[in-house]
């Protein structure tokens, strides 16, 4: 439970009874819900109210429990507290079906909660059914919502009288707003600037979670993780005293509530652990935890529509390299099972690739491209052969669909969003040349020198040929090379399908074709992003079937499609009315990027102005003070930043819009070149 910055009395749940039926039964209770959402709280007080005389018992993940009982411990009438039930699902010695029986068969009471995003990796799929998930199913599971219903509103309003609280809580939430949540966020991305060691300690620590190791992170591994996070920072520092600043500034207290990383310290006579004080300094043996707010924040990223924010929020390879050197025999599949859930399969594209990557140089010119519409999935398959070919991190993937499927190293992984001519010939360059050799050569020619002087064949993976600064010269560069140092380069490719002119000589899969066409693996994408952490559908898994099987029927195959609609519904519950019951569905993907300024009614004109001044402005992107200007004239109006809150940013339409704060500046741009397209040629 965390810490609040205003003393507020407890406010009724409308899921009480639902938690004292179970417990009264003597059921295993489950409370999900998101971080912050109440489930602790609500889990004391019930706990508390009908069990005041009970002895609770929160035991230590691992084999507490197991042994206790084995010595004949009698937990008749005891309330057994698994806070955090991931953390008692992971290693050797997890709570399996059979524990949890003889647990609530010995008469004691077992009341849990779980974060939605943690549960998700226990959710079966279509290529793994996790035992952990028999376990999850014996729980009477009670669904927490982070927003409070009408009823706990009156509740609520019915407590508080300060009104400036009562605004605070209704823009944030109730348990946002007084765990500071929120605060903890804007004290997270402002690090990046104002503390950039301690943003990157913080977020080795919460991908260390999100990667399943339940256990609490070392400083030690968190200082092993700053070269990760921290890449091409040449301008930052890393030493004791920079570190030791850093870790203060993380386990600061922030108003006095929550920090973004919390210090404990292990026992060494009970091997327990327990919070510490904040300190001058710290040893590489003292244990920390992320802030589980931010741990959900980084889960919601990574599945946003955002491209340069879900690419920003991913877990870095070398995280899941250092995880997978770091986790003990038992973690190991627990991480594995973690990093299945971030990557998709399509096996006859990764098996024709392999199958090309690992030929017989024939001596002629080499370029596969992979091409496809927006959205076809060009990316998502760039990066998962980028994971199979780093052998740290290859055995994360978890893909019994191509049983023994092996992926070459690569020598270069880039992505040409925005990336110039001079940029990648200096990124190839630099890859190109064996230690000891030149570091900078400049020009093509140097490049060509280096390929033909290697020993084994390089090989170049570039993905978004087609969002380069100038896509027709990275093409012919590209081909150049190719062409230029037959047997010595190898380059894989992902590009829409009009810059295959400049590849004759290439072979092409086309994932827009019928034989790359795979109604289930769009299907079950549709169905994971149904069930996702927030999504009004998690819980409703009749739902999920129909709505999936409509949404699938709709998307031709296309992922940006069943993405955005199923993004779209989860935002707005007026599309979901549409699906749900009245079976109507965007006919393309133009018509999706029609329906939802549209839903803004009169004032849809402005909402358009603001997305098209994005679609003709630079591809950098536009700060607010100038997206602001730029949609006033095109809409021959004058609005003000309020506008840009109310008819973007804080509605549906932000799905649209990324956030870029790589420049000394945020700046905003369109999630998605599909969107660029759009908006540049509609009328206003």
């Amino acid at each position: 439970m965390h810490d609040s910055r205003v003393n507020v009395p407890y406010v009724t749940r409308d899921q009480e009874s639902e938690v004292d039926a179970a417990l009264s039964a003597r059921r295993p209770v489950l409370i999900v819900g998101s971080s912050m959402a109440g489930k602790t709280r609500l889990a004391a007080a019930r706990a508390t109210a009908m069990f005041p005389d009970a002895f609770l018992w929160a035991p230590l993940p691992g084999n507490a429990l197991r042994e206790l009982l084995d010595e004949g411990l009698n937990i008749n009438d005891f309330v057994i507290w698994l806070d955090d039930l991931d953390r008692y699902l992971t290693g050797d010695s997890w709570l399996d079906p059979g524990m949890l029986d003889r647990i609530t068969g010995a008469g004691a009471r077992v009341i849990g909660t779980i974060r939605r995003s943690a549960l998700e990796v226990y959710r079966p799929r279509d290529t793994v059914r996790p035992a952990q998930w028999e376990t999850v199913r014996r729980f009477t599971r009670i669904d927490l919502p982070r927003k409070l219903s009408e009823e706990e509103e009156r509740r609520v309003d019915a407590k508080i009288s300060n009104l400036a609280l009562r605004a605070a809580i209704d823009r944030y939430g109730l348990a946002e707003y007084l765990g500071a949540g929120p605060d903890a966020v804007d004290r997270f991305d402002a690090g990046e600037t104002n503390c950039p060691i301690g943003a990157a300690l913080v977020r080795a620590a919460i991908d260390w979670r999100r990667a399943s190791l339940a256990r609490l992170v070392s400083l030690h591994d968190l200082k092993a993780a700053l070269p990760i996070y921290l890449a091409g920072r040449h301008d930052i520092l890393i030493d004791n005293t920079s570190v030791e600043e850093s870790i203060n500034w993380a386990t600061d207290k922030i108003n006095e509530t929550v920090r973004l990383l919390l210090p404990y310290y292990p026992d060494p006579a009970t091997l327990d652990v327990s919070i510490t004080a904040t300190k001058d300094s710290y040893s590489d043996e003292q244990l920390f935890e992320a802030f589980d707010y931010l741990v959900d924040l980084l889960v919601e990223r990574n599945q946003s529509d955002d491209s340069n924010e879900r690419d920003q929020a991913a877990i870095p390879m070398g995280m899941w390299s250092l995880v997978r050197r770091t986790a003990a025999p038992a973690e190991q599949k627990d991480v594995a099972l973690a990093a299945d859930a971030y990557f998709v399969s399509r096996p006859r594209v990764f098996t024709e690739v392999v199958a090309w990557l690992t030929s017989p140089s024939t001596g002629a010119p080499e370029i596969l491209a992979i091409t496809g519409s927006p959205g076809s999935g060009k990316s998502i398959i760039i990066q998962r052969l980028a994971l199979m070919a780093d052998p740290a991190t290859r055995e994360l993937v978890v893909d019994p669909l191509v049983p023994g499927l092996k992926v070459p190293p690569f020598d270069l992984v880039i992505n040409a969003r925005n990336c110039t001519r001079d940029e990648l010939v200096s990124a190839i360059s630099q890859a190109a040349y064996a230690p000891g050799r030149r570091n900078d050569p400049i020009s093509d020619a140097d490049v060509m020198n280096a390929l033909l002087s290697r020993n084994s064949p390089f090989t170049l993976v570039v993905d978004a040929v087609d969002e380069a600064d100038r896509p027709e010269e990275i093409a012919q560069l590209l081909t150049d090379l190719a062409t230029g140092a037959p047997s010595r380069i190898r380059i894989l490719i992902a590009t829409r399908s009009y810059l295959v002119q400049y590849f004759t000589f290439a072979r092409i899969i086309d994932l827009d074709a019928r034989e790359y066409q795979n109604s289930s693996e769009v299907d079950s994408y549709i169905r994971h992003r149904l069930c996702a952490p927030g999504s009004p559908l998690a819980d409703q898994p009749s739902a999920v079937d129909r709505i999936a099987e409509r949404i699938a029927s709709a998307s031709n195959g296309n992922f940006l499609y069943a993405k955005l609609v199923c993004d779209a519904i989860s935002i707005d519950g007026r599309l979901l009315d549409k699906v749900s019951l009245e079976g109507i569905m965007p006919s393309s993907i133009s018509q999706y990027f029609e329906i939802l300024p549209a839903s803004l009614g009169p004032r849809e004109r402005d909402a358009v102005a603001f997305l098209a001044a994005l679609a003709h402005g630079p591809a950098e992107g536009l700060t607010s003070d100038d997206w602001v200007a730029a949609a006033s004239e095109l809409g021959h109006r004058s609005y003000s930043l309020a506008d840009l809150d109310e008819l973007i940013l804080h509605t549906s339409l932000r799905t649209f819009v990324t956030a870029d704060d790589s420049l000394n500046q945020r700046r905003y741009r369109l999630f998605h070149a599909a969107a660029r397209e759009y908006f540049a040629r509609r009328s206003l």
